[in-house]
């Protein structure tokens, strides 16, 4: 009998993070980002550290922890809840894949969808995930209970996504963009230099012989 991994994992979820005779819906990979957008529009929350967030729901990372160097310096960070920080996700330093922490609070929320957003190796993924991110932390409701310290980190953020974050990933964006469309012009131009120099062209007559 073949084992769906899928499915494995979503069973043993459901077993691990029932509540209150409710099973939380299990997140894939497909999950919308742009949900983190509209922070006041939902309806169904949970209260977690005294402040009402929207329902946490278990997620399991693709993207390994980085090490090294980058994870030695990561540590110098301040760390914020169980999410903001550098290599930091489920209240855990370079530890497991899967997340099973809730936010603290709105802050906490924003750096957990975030963190999602950034399970990609693609840089305009990443810069995705860097304006959503922004666009979360700037419409906190203005009911939620942050703590100063929360208040603190969330205007940090703000700042450092405005003015270095956002235009660096933006900038090595439209660098990997540019090299693609010169490898691409490339390709083109060796091929009509091939043609007018007049290389041979093979038909499939040529290539089934």
């Amino acid at each position: 009998m073949k084992l769906d991994g899928s499915k494995f994992l979503n069973a043993a979820e459901s077993l691990l993070f029932r509540k209150n005779g409710r099973t939380n819906q299990v997140l894939s990979n497909g999950i919308l980002l742009s949900d983190a957008e509209a922070v006041g529009n939902h309806v169904q929350t949970s209260k977690q550290g005294g402040c009402p967030t929207p329902t946490f729901v278990p997620y399991t990372a693709t993207v390994s922890w980085h090490t090294g160097a980058r994870n030695l310096f990561s540590r110098f960070f301040p760390r914020y809840g169980n999410y903001c920080g550098p290599n930091y996700s489920s209240g855990r330093e370079s530890g497991s894949l899967h997340w099973d922490k809730p936010p603290t609070d709105w802050v906490d929320y924003c750096c957990y969808r975030h963190d999602m957003g950034y399970d990609a190796y693609d840089q305009a993924q990443l810069l995705d995930a860097d304006h959503h991110f922004l666009k979360c932390l700037q419409k906190i409701p203005e009911t939620a209970k942050i703590s100063p310290m929360g208040a603190t980190y969330q205007n940090l953020y703000i700042l450092g996504l405005q003015s270095f974050l956002i235009p660096y990933r933006g900038f090595l964006v439209k660098k990997i963009e540019e090299a693609k469309r010169r490898k691409v012009r490339g390709a083109v131009g060796i091929v009509k230099e091939l043609r007018e120099n007049g290389a041979p062209s093979m038909n499939r007559s040529d290539m089934n012989s």
